[in-house]
């Protein structure tokens, strides 16, 4: 593992703030530009919720995951740089020691804030906003990674339609990106559409590394020592559902068919109401079946902890609805083998990324190229206007926007209705269909739904 030369060179004030484009738990994304150059980047900020814990886990291990030579490729996101909000220099050095490693000394922070604000003075280029900069506290350290347009979810979610070329180009691209993770046995732990980018020429782009570790060798005494709280709900595989504490590659292989399936139906697959992981392992068997007496799921520490009704797999039956058969378009089944291999209840038995980018589907018409796979592609901007952000989080806020406006309208219109006639408001609501898993312990209901946990490894 040999790691790129970062160093602290620059600040924040480098880079002018334009819109927020995502939020976490650890971290907040700006769209920005770079004053000097005028490239757009995306920044990502590193919240410090208490001194007392120190640097978050979640940014050492993305900073250590791209400074990693060996994980330099087309569809891996790319880290920048990193810059701080105007730290003493000896805050610099401490900084520049903890997150990259001793080594290198880091240049003295406010010298080049100053020369950062004389060069921009000169240029008449505008100044950071006063909010922006106000909550940046001194030290406060930013993440600058290459800039994307839009991401797998934003564009899902604003329903762009996509080919069959689309679905099998992007598909490609992730399994490749995840083969060459996989190959320095790192374990990316939160594939999810939200975490694809998507370039306006269609490149796809892994992105945030904060749960990423190195796997641990089979045998090894702490194999069995990784937490089960990782990879956001939806796309977490059921063997973590469960309370798996040792396993490989396959968790991530498991999310690339849940994106495959979500490309297919134009919508995530085993989304829940509760985002509760017993009523995310009822989606999952509803579709795929339960597992049959003595399979590897059932041995595991979570399966006491509810009851599952016998369910016969349906995935062939999903398979075939015109919408989804006319985008997978799966002339010899290699398609459905694909999607089945990467979707197996059985760890042992999941496919691995490399495998499966060796699938026949993927030369099928319409054929995609594994050297650049996105070459087949049309431009972005012929399907979506560009100016417009398809990040997952501005486009959830625009739908609420739209819901809520549409919301008010309809209020406002059954108030203006005579009182003896209904509006259709008032009927009760549709009763939903009983549940297919009983929780018979907290342990199992209380892991956390769309939200993922860095507690433990």
């Amino acid at each position: 593992m040999e790691a790129l030369p970062f160093g602290l060179t620059r600040t924040i004030d480098a880079y002018d703030k334009l819109e927020v484009i995502g939020k976490g738990t650890y971290g907040e994304v700006w769209k920005a530009r770079d004053r000097a150059s005028g490239e757009m980047v995306a920044i990502k900020k590193v919240i410090i919720h208490h001194d007392k814990y120190g640097f978050p886990k979640t940014t050492v291990r993305e900073i250590r995951a791209l400074s990693d030579r060996d994980l330099i490729g087309p569809n891996v996101v790319r880290l920048r740089e990193i810059v701080a909000a105007v730290p003493a220099e000896s805050e610099c050095v401490m900084l520049h020691d903890r997150v990259i490693g001793a080594g290198q000394r880091a240049p003295p922070r406010c010298r080049h804030a100053a020369e950062d604000a004389a060069l921009a003075e000169a240029q008449g280029a505008p100044t950071p906003s006063a909010a922006a900069s106000a909550a940046d506290k001194p030290g406060t350290i930013f993440l600058v990674m290459e800039w994307a347009p839009c991401d797998l979810a934003g564009l899902v979610a604003s329903k762009v339609p996509m080919s069959t070329a689309h679905v099998k180009a992007y598909v490609l691209q992730l399994l490749q990106a995840l083969d060459l993770l996989h190959r320095h046995r790192y374990l990316h732990r939160d594939v999810k559409s939200s975490n694809l980018l998507i370039c306006a020429d269609n490149t796809l782009k892994l992105a945030d590394f904060g749960l990423t570790r190195l796997a641990e060798p089979a045998g090894s005494a702490t194999r069995g020592r990784m937490t089960a709280e990782v990879i956001t709900l939806w796309y977490r595989p059921p063997e973590l559902l469960l309370g798996a504490t040792a396993y490989g590659a396959e968790v991530d292989t498991w999310s690339v068919g849940c994106i495959m399936l979500e490309l297919l139906l134009g919508k995530p697959a085993f989304s829940t109401r509760s985002n509760s992981a017993p009523e995310t392992l009822g989606r999952i068997f509803g579709l795929l079946g339960t597992p049959p007496p003595g399979h590897a799921l059932r041995r595991l520490p979570g399966w006491d902890d509810a009851s599952f009704a016998d369910q016969p797999a349906r995935l062939a039956a999903t398979l075939a609805q015109p919408q989804v058969a006319a985008a997978l378009q799966d002339v010899d089944g290699e398609g459905s083998r694909l999607l089945a291999g990467l979707l197996s209840l059985d760890p042992a038995e999941r496919l691995s990324a490399h495998r499966a980018a060796d699938s026949p589907w993927f030369n099928r018409e319409p054929a995609v190229p594994r050297s650049r796979p996105s070459s087949v592609l049309p431009p972005l901007g012929s399907l979506v206007d560009l100016e417009v952000d398809r990040h997952e989080f501005a486009t959830k806020q625009r739908l609420r926007q739209s819901s809520g406006r549409a919301g008010n309208a309809a209020a406002t219109s059954a108030s203006a209705e005579p009182s003896g006639r209904s509006s259709g408001t008032g009927r009760r609501a549709t009763a939903r269909p009983p549940a297919l898993v009983t929780v018979r312990s907290r342990a199992l209901g209380s892991r956390a739904g769309g939200r993922r946990c860095a507690a433990g490894t």
